[in-house]
């Protein structure tokens, strides 16, 4: 059996210890063929992900925050006044991007 490789973004991501979820493609939704329990099946196992992208190479991944230790911000720039939203920017030090 041929072992895909995993998409860079994804290899990183495991590299921070972070537990990825299948989601379906193109979507934000759980991939319930994959990850049965949604949010509960996410993993960080590199194996885990390599079996789910063998079965469908084309689905999204998401983070599970909470058994990452990640907080996540999400500006919605169309909502602020820029300069709003460049002074909360500033004052951020990102620490990763998607």
């Amino acid at each position: 059996m041929s072992r895909v490789i995993l998409p860079s973004v994804v290899e990183s991501m495991l590299d921070r210890g972070w537990s990825l979820l299948a989601l379906k493609r193109g979507r934000k939704e759980p991939h319930f063929d994959l990850a049965p329990r949604a949010y509960l099946s996410a993993s960080s196992c590199r194996d885990d992900l390599i079996d789910w992208y063998e079965k469908d190479p084309r689905m999204n991944v998401g983070v599970a925050c909470a058994p990452s230790g990640l907080v996540v911000l999400d500006f919605d720039y169309r909502s602020l006044d820029p300069a709003v939203g460049e002074r909360w920017m500033s004052a951020l030090t990102p620490t990763f991007r998607v």
